[in-house]
C-alpha cells in the first residue's frame, strides 16, 4: 500500500487529518472566535474506541481539555498533572462521570493553581472516552489537538510542516514538543528538510529521559537563525517499540494573532477525505484552503484529488 501524509490548511490555520475514507466519524465543531469561522475536528470511531489513556501536552496556561464519554454507563476519570521533567505534581479524578457526557477541564482550576506552562497531563479512564486539547489566546485564536495514546509505536515520525521567520506578513515560529511516557530514556535524531526533500540541518543524538518532557524552537534548536524556511521533519527513533508523543506548533511571533497545531505522525494510510472547504469572502470573511502533502519514500507517488461541491456536484481534479 501506498502511504502518504495529509494536511489540510483552511482560512489561515493548519490541521491534519489521519483517517481513510471508509471509516466511521464523529464530528465536532468549534469557533474560532478571531476570525468568526469554523474548524471541524474529525475522530476516527475506529481509533477511539482503543483506548483509554490520553496525554496532553498542556502547552500554555490557556489551555483546556474535553473528555467525551460515548459508553452508555457512568465512568471513571483519573487526571496526573506532570511537570516537564516527569514529576506528578498534581492528581484529581471525576468519579462519575455521565455516560454520554462531555466534561471541559481547566488545569489550573482543576489542579488548584499548581499548573505552569512546560506541565502536561495524563488522562486515565475506565471506559472509552474522547478527548482533547484546547488552547490560544482568549477572544483571538485557538487550536486544537487531540489526546496523545502510548500506543503512538514506530521507528519513523514525520512533521509534514514546518515554517520559520517571515513569509508575506507573517513572521513565523515553529516550536516541536516531544514526550517520552515510558520508564527508559529514548535517542532520537531530528531532520530538517527543506520542500524538495534537501537535508538542512540535523540533531542526530536527540536524547530524552523517561517521562520528560521537551520542547523544541526549530530556528534556535536547528540553527536556522533569521533565515527564512519551510519544509518538513523526520524524526527516527532507537526503538520501534517505544511510543513517542508530540506535536507541532504554529504561530505568528509577532502579533500572536496566528496559531496552530497538529500531532506527529507517521505514514499509515494511501485514502484521505476532509469534510469541508472554503474558497472567497463568506460572510465578510475571505477563506481559502490549502493542502500541503509530503512523499515520505524514496519513489514518485501520483496524487488524485478530487474537489465537490456542498451538493457533492464534481468540481475538478
Amino acid at each position: 500500500m501506498k502511504k502518504i501524509i495529509l494536511l489540510i490548511i483552511f482560512s489561515g490555520l493548519l490541521y491534519s487529518f489521519y483517517f481513510t475514507a471508509s471509516q466511521n466519524y464523529y464530528l465536532k465543531t468549534l469557533e474560532c472566535s478571531n476570525r468568526g469561522s469554523l474548524y471541524t475536528n474529525v475522530l476516527s470511531k475506529e481509533i477511539i474506541d482503543t483506548y483509554i489513556d490520553f496525554y496532553f501536552c498542556f502547552s500554555s496556561l490557556n489551555s483546556s481539555l474535553s473528555i467525551l464519554n460515548l459508553e452508555n454507563y457512568n465512568s471513571l476519570l483519573n487526571l496526573n498533572m506532570f511537570n516537564y521533567s516527569g514529576t506528578i505534581k498534581g492528581s484529581n479524578s471525576i468519579n462519575s462521570f455521565l455516560r454520554e457526557g462531555n466534561a471541559v477541564v481547566d488545569p489550573k482550576n482543576f489542579f488548584n493553581g499548581s499548573a505552569q506552562n512546560g506541565d502536561y497531563v495524563k488522562l486515565s479512564s475506565d471506559r472509552k472516552v474522547v478527548a482533547y486539547e484546547s488552547f490560544g489566546k482568549e477572544g483571538e485564536t485557538l487550536a486544537v489537538l487531540p489526546g496523545f495514546t502510548s500506543t503512538n509505536k514506530s521507528k519513523e515520525f514525520y512533521i509534514p510542516h514546518v515554517a520559520c521567520n517571515r513569509f508575506g506578513d507573517i513572521n513565523y515560529y515553529t516550536k516541536i514538543i516531544l514526550i517520552n511516557p515510558t520508564d527508559s530514556e529514548m535517542s532520537l535524531g531530528l531532520y530538517l528538510y527543506n520542500d524538495s526533500g534537501n537535508i538542512l540541518k540535523s540533531l542526530p543524538l536527540y536524547k530524552i529521559q523517561p517521562h520528560y518532557k521537551k520542547i523544541l524552537d526549530v530556528a534556535d534548536d536547528f540553527g536556522i537563525g533569521n533565515s527564512t524556511t519551510t519544509g518538513y521533519i523526520k524524526i527516527e527513533s532507537n526503538d520501534e517499540d517505544v511510543p513517542l508523543l508530540g506535536s507541532v506548533v504554529f504561530g505568528d511571533k509577532d502579533s500572536g494573532k496566528f496559531i496552530s497545531s497538529l500531532p506527529i505522525t507517521n505514514p499509515t494510510n494511501d485514502s484521505y477525505l476532509m469534510g469541508h472547504i472554503a474558497k472567497g469572502e463568506i460572510g465578510g470573511i475571505d477563506y481559502f484552503t490549502g493542502i500541503a502533502i509530503l512523499n515520505s519514500s524514496s519513489n514518485s507517488r501520483t496524487v488524485k484529488i478530487t474537489c465537490y461541491d456542498k451538493s457533492s456536484t464534481f468540481s475538478w481534479i
